[in-house]
């Protein structure tokens, strides 16, 4: 079987990347602002998630004591005032593809402690593809920093944000009010960072995080799931998506991942219909369930080594509860030998995943 191009913009209609003459060509829309639509209906209709509750759901208990256990960002912003703060957390969900998320936010942060002023508006249309080299200097995989193609959407972002008086009235009116959901979305989406992904995780993951901060937790009201690869590859895992017919089956079985756009968008459409259903389920917000899951993904389920024992420090926030993973008792792959525990992460040339 052939198989597909892994990749939600392929390198040679990516709108993103830093070739030289991107730039000239580029032109930033603004009518763009309804969900884009771009799927595999072969994946939609050969796949399927999980009907909750099954047979042994326990989802209605784990969740809420794992929502218990979330550890803290390690890295936050609340010592600048509301627009660095804002533009801090703009700046991390625009450029978070393909790297740490703790490592990225404590290279901003740095930054930031070193001239709060790096992360206006004004500054950021000057970065330079060799700062960003600089800045993730200590990366322990190099291959993933893309200094131009990063520097470019911090270029991005910035020409979209001094468009506003303040970073903050994307987000609040006059009185300091939380604007209306279709509001903030669509002034989000009128830069291309967020727009040119057809799932919204970079939209829904800074919705996500700014509502941490007390001034704007009320966005957590308008919180849509933000699907990375930590939550596709443990949903894979636990059985809760799975492929109906023989090909599907091969695909989420593939050791060599290629894939076209459409179809890892197809899957993360289904990730999101699943973490609905987990949502109604648990009685937990979209925030509380993402939050759990991809801290599952990313400390316990891990890529080749999942750590089903808790056997890790990576997994030591779990320790008081739990002694095995949250989920051993209903997992797929543990029951039925599935041989998704050497799962690889695709390789993707987008910038939304």
């Amino acid at each position: 079987m052939k198989y597909e191009q892994l990749s939600l913009f392929p390198i040679e209609e990516n709108k993103l990347q830093s070739d030289d003459s991107i730039e000239d060509e580029r032109k930033l829309t603004e009518e763009n602002t309804e969900e884009i639509q771009i799927r595999s209906e072969k994946i939609l209709s050969e796949m399927d998630i999980m009907e909750l509750p099954f047979l042994g759901c326990d989802f209605d208990v784990v969740y809420p004591q794992i929502k218990q256990l979330i550890p803290k960002e390690k890295v936050q912003f609340d010592k600048w005032e509301l627009p660095k703060m804002i533009m801090a957390e703009i700046v991390c969900a625009g450029i978070c593809h393909k790297m740490n998320w703790d490592f990225l936010r404590n290279a901003i942060y740095e930054k930031m402690k070193m001239n709060p002023e790096w992360i206006s508006p004004n500054n950021l249309l000057k970065i330079e593809p060799e700062e960003i080299s600089l800045m993730f200097a200590k990366y322990d995989r190099q291959e993933r920093v893309r200094p131009s193609e990063r520097a470019f959407m911090l270029n991005c972002l910035a020409k979209w944000a001094v468009g506003f008086d303040s970073i903050e009235n994307v987000f609040l009116d006059d009185e300091r009010e939380i604007l209306p959901e279709n509001d903030i979305r669509e002034k989000l989406l009128k830069c291309e960072v967020f727009s040119s992904d057809p799932e919204e995780k970079k939209l829904q993951l800074l919705l996500q995080k700014l509502s941490m901060y007390h001034i704007l937790d009320k966005l957590s009201e308008y919180c849509h799931p933000a699907i990375d690869y930590h939550l596709i590859r443990m949903y894979y895992r636990r059985g809760l998506i799975y492929g109906k017919t023989k090909y599907a089956r091969e695909y989420l079985r593939n050791p060599l991942p290629e894939r076209k756009e459409e179809t890892v968008a197809s899957v993360r459409h289904l990730c999101k219909e699943l973490m609905d259903s987990i949502c109604d389920y648990t009685e937990l917000s979209v925030s509380d369930i993402n939050q759990i899951d991809w801290h599952i993904g990313r400390s316990v389920c891990l890529q080749e080594h999942p750590d089903c024992k808790l056997e890790t420090g990576e997994a030591e926030w779990l320790k008081s509860q739990f002694h095995l993973c949250p989920y051993y008792n209903t997992c797929s792959m543990r029951m039925n030998n599935y041989d998704y525990s050497k799962m690889k992460e695709p390789n993707y040339g987008g910038t939304s995943y």
